[in-house]
């Protein structure tokens, strides 16, 4: 069955910060310096709510389960910006 792309919502939150977590602890096996700090979906879940709640995205679902998505993430500078100038 293929998967199909739906807006990412908040129903979807739960289900994504597990499949995060996942990819972060699979990534910490590869390099154990990196920070067990998201190991857990838990850890990741409310940064993912504020996303979900202030952002766009979209989830690939497969029989009815999250697969993978993708969310936008506001980049705020700290500086302003500079203009590159070739």
């Amino acid at each position: 069955m293929m998967a199909r792309i739906v807006p990412l919502e908040e129903a979807h939150v739960s289900a994504a910060a597990d499949l995060v977590a996942a990819r972060y602890r699979d990534e910490r096996a590869a390099l154990p310096l990196v920070s067990d700090a998201y190991s857990a979906g838990a850890d990741i879940e409310p940064r993912l709510r504020e996303l979900v709640a202030s952002s766009s995205g979209v989830a690939a679902l497969r029989d009815g389960r999250l697969r993978g998505f993708l969310v936008g993430m506001p980049i705020t500078w700290r500086a302003a910006p500079t203009t590159y100038v070739p």
